[in-house]
């Protein structure tokens, strides 16, 4: 399969690589060596070199070359007799977990993405006692002081650029003040922020600590200078804005979060104040509306039973590989390059035409990656906003969605003979 560059109109491009969802980046190199003009950031140039650099691949089975028909009749043979089938990874966009989610419906399958911790604990802190949140453009235009819960930086390189820093902001004279909580890392270029050196492990305490001195509670022992200047930091800020990356606060995220959301219910007693959470990219936010609008539940949801199961501790895709329960690994990744997790069970991977395997799966397609090879649709990451994906190159490769759906009719077909 071969990729050519096509010759691009004029005009800022999206893209999808980050919850952020830049879309002023522009194409330079020429037709022969496209490259990104990214503004200084890493995933977004790693993002789309790779899919630029992507060698013409084609589908295999356990690592011997096939055509697209022979891969799609394998793969409708081994869907049709799998007892529970888990489509996992969906690390794609609008269009390709769409698809991938009826296929799943249609066989009796499990749906989690890859970020499918992070989604969870978003979800039941939500669904526990709500969150008061915001979005990125009021952020942007009112917030006067930051707060980073954690390493936000590094998955949002261009985060202090586009928020903290813009050109232009409505409401605001002069630029907002930050504060990480966090140890102190590599930041993005231009990045001027204050650390609070809060270990991971200590978030949750930290948080609760603020809150009771909002609240004007006294603390067990000393107060800590830190404490009680950003308590005082917090008060009088006209409209702080936490924000965190729910699949960046590892095993405590649930307890964060929730804490986060007592935090900002404390403040807007007298105030106002809000939360920014934000997906960290492969598709993880559009994955969670699809589940949502296709069954009335996200991620980590069976179709096994004919209806749908919400059920993400049970149905999550580390559990039911560990367990066995899974006996057959669909593998969703056209954004990412990144392998399924090591299993021995059979495992389809339709994913990004970059990918490499230790071990060649029983099963490649290789898809086009939305935004460079197609166009396509992504969520941001904080939310319900969609940003418009370009095509930037012809390419033989097969989306997503019309790989699943020859899937899906392969099976129909089976049914009815």
């Amino acid at each position: 399969m071969t990729q050519q560059a096509m010759t691009t109109e004029d005009g800022a491009i999206p893209c999808p690589f980050c919850g952020l969802g830049c879309d002023d980046l522009s194409l330079s190199g020429g037709s022969d060596e496209p490259r990104m003009e990214a503004g200084g950031c890493p995933k977004a140039q790693s993002g789309f070199s790779l899919a630029f650099g992507a060698a013409a691949a084609t589908p295999a089975i356990a690592g011997r070359s096939c055509t697209l028909e022979e891969a799609l009749d394998h793969a409708a043979g081994l869907l049709g007799g799998a007892r529970l089938p888990l489509f996992g990874g969906l690390a794609g966009d609008l269009l390709d977990i769409q698809a991938a989610v009826r296929l799943a419906e249609a066989t009796g399958g499990v749906v989690d993405h890859r970020n499918g911790a992070g989604l969870t604990a978003a979800a039941t802190a939500l669904q526990s006692g709500g969150l008061m949140t915001t979005s990125l453009g009021d952020a942007r235009n009112r917030a006067d002081l930051w707060i980073l819960v954690g390493d936000v930086t590094q998955r949002f390189p261009r985060l202090v650029e586009r928020l903290l820093e813009p050109s232009q902001r409505l409401h605001m004279e002069g630029m907002p003040e930050a504060v990480v909580l966090g140890e102190p890392a590599a930041e993005a270029p231009g990045a001027a922020l204050e650390h609070l050196p809060v270990p991971a492990a200590a978030l949750h305490d930290f948080i609760q600590r603020l809150r009771a001195r909002l609240a004007g509670r006294g603390l067990d022992g000393e107060p800590e200078a830190a404490t009680e200047a950003l308590v005082q930091r917090l008060t009088n800020a006209r409209f702080p804005v936490f924000v965190y990356a729910p699949g960046a606060l590892g095993d405590q995220a649930d307890l964060v979060i929730r804490a986060l959301g007592g935090l900002v219910r404390t403040l807007n007693e007298a105030g106002r104040a809000a939360l920014l959470p934000l997906g960290g990219g492969d598709g993880d936010i559009s994955a969670h509306q699809v589940a949502a609008w296709h069954s009335g539940f996200g991620v980590g949801t069976s179709f096994h039973a004919g209806v749908p199961d919400y059920d993400p501790a049970r149905w999550s895709t580390g559990r039911l590989l560990a367990s066995g329960e899974a006996d057959l690994l669909v593998w969703v990744s056209p954004l990412n390059a990144a392998p399924p997790p090591a299993t021995p069970v059979p495992t389809l991977v339709f994913g990004h035409p970059a990918s490499r395997f230790e071990e060649a799966p029983e099963l490649f397609v290789p898809l086009a990656v939305p935004g460079v090879h197609r166009h396509g649709v992504v969520h941001r990451g904080d939310g319900p906003a969609l940003v418009p994906l370009r095509a930037l190159m012809a390419s033989e490769l097969p989306a997503g969605a019309e790989v699943f759906e020859g899937l899906a009719a392969r099976l129909a077909t089976e049914e009815q003979s």
